[in-house]
């Protein structure tokens, strides 16, 4: 006969197997010292972790710092393009301004010879009275003084002597025209002597300022540097005591690019004044 406990027991001894318990397995640092003591550190670890964020926190910074670069060369590209534009299109708005005063100049000399034809015509008594205005005036030199030197490629209009109100620099200005027949472009280095009424030229304002050989301005290459097409204003200032009504004439002298005098001009500045 079975003895029951047996017959549970065999029953059951299938179903008893031990299962083996897993143990997770964590990553720890021991420090050993020279007498074989271990010592747990766990602030190594979590020094591994804060380098691992550091790590990943510049490497990110810098994909930034990198993707920004990248674009802004993109946009300082575009923005150097259209810098170029807008030089191209100031410069192609001055040379329409330079070619408008050149006809303003045109029309105004045509203006000059339709009003000359004018007077040529009037009646005998109006000539009658052109010696007593050419006497206040003072001697003749005036007239032949301004007149345009012979074979001249170029014309000096409208020099005015003035003091700036705010600083009360001294204030040279005029106009500078092509006259050549074949308005062919015109350069050069043009100077500008006042005189306060003496032919000695120590005492003379050249501006720029330069020595002054036999009555001219050396140094050419030191003179205001122009290059026209048709006309162009020339503006010089300097700092000076003096008030314009010292100077009762002004020279204008242009050198040409190899040191050649080409123009010189003798203008009286009261009749440019009055």
């Amino acid at each position: 006969m079975i003895n029951p406990s047996k017959k549970i027991e065999q029953e059951l001894k299938p179903h008893s197997r031990l299962v083996p318990v897993r143990k997770k397995n964590k990553a720890a640092f021991y420090l050993i010292d020279d007498s074989g003591k271990v010592d747990p550190v766990p602030w190594v670890r979590r020094l591994l972790v804060v380098l691992v964020c550091l790590t990943l926190g510049l490497t990110a910074t810098t994909a930034s710092l990198v993707w920004y670069f990248i674009a802004g060369q993109g946009s300082r590209t575009d923005l150097v393009q259209q810098l170029h534009v807008q030089e191209l299109t100031i410069q192609g708005l001055a040379n329409d301004k330079e070619i408008l005063m050149a006809r303003l100049v045109l029309s105004g000399n045509a203006a000059d010879l339709d009003s000359g034809a004018d007077r040529e015509a009037a009646p005998s008594e109006k000539k009658s009275i052109e010696p007593q205005l050419k006497s206040t005036h003072g001697p003749s030199k005036l007239d032949q003084t301004t007149q345009i030197p012979p074979g001249a490629s170029i014309a000096i209009e409208d020099i005015r002597v003035s003091n700036d109100g705010k600083n009360g620099d001294l204030l040279v200005r005029f106009n500078i025209k092509n006259i050549s027949s074949d308005l062919d472009a015109v350069a050069g280095y043009v100077f500008v002597a006042l005189k306060p009424g003496t032919s000695i030229d120590s005492n003379w304002l050249v501006l720029p300022s330069v020595g002054i050989d036999k009555g001219k301005p050396t140094l050419y290459k030191k003179g205001r540097y122009f290059s026209i097409a048709h006309f162009k204003p020339i503006n010089f200032r300097v700092k000076s005591t003096l008030s314009p009504d010292a100077f009762n004439s002004a020279t204008v002298f242009v050198y040409d690019d190899q040191g050649d005098l080409i123009f010189m001009q003798d203008i009286m500045l009261a009749e440019t004044e009055g």
